[in-house]
């Protein structure tokens, strides 16, 4: 499969992305894209570099978690965020976002936790 991209930095350049066929959901890769910005070659490859260097990387799991929110893919995102939790129990920021991912989902209750937990660790 492939699709074309944004190289990054430089709009004037054109960037690709193949993913094989047998490809697992767990990488950014595969996400399926809803609105904004459309995420260029670059954010992909590093989101998934970083994890595949460092599976233990509680920031990368964050911002792939990020990539993963704008583009619809909210069960991916809500797993990214608790497995950053799972890595660092104080990541403030893991807290935060995934309270902002429940509290656009309508899950007022688990957010509430997570914006609570994200303030007394901040």
């Amino acid at each position: 499969l492939g699709s074309a991209l944004r190289y990054g930095e430089n709009p004037h350049q054109a960037g690709a992305l193949f993913v094989e066929a047998t490809a697992g959901s767990g990488i950014v890769a595969t996400a399926r894209f809803i609105q904004g910005k459309e995420l260029s070659f670059n954010n992909i490859a590093d989101a998934d570099a970083a994890l595949e260097r460092d599976a233990e990387y509680t920031d990368a799991y964050i911002d792939r978690g990020n990539i993963l929110k704008r583009k619809g893919e909210t069960l991916r995102a809500l797993a990214d965020y608790s497995t950053a939790i799972d890595l660092e129990p104080t990541a403030a920021n893991a807290y935060r976002e995934r309270g902002e991912l429940y509290r656009e989902l309508g899950d007022m209750d688990k957010a509430e936790a997570d914006f609570v937990m994200a303030v007394s660790l901040a």
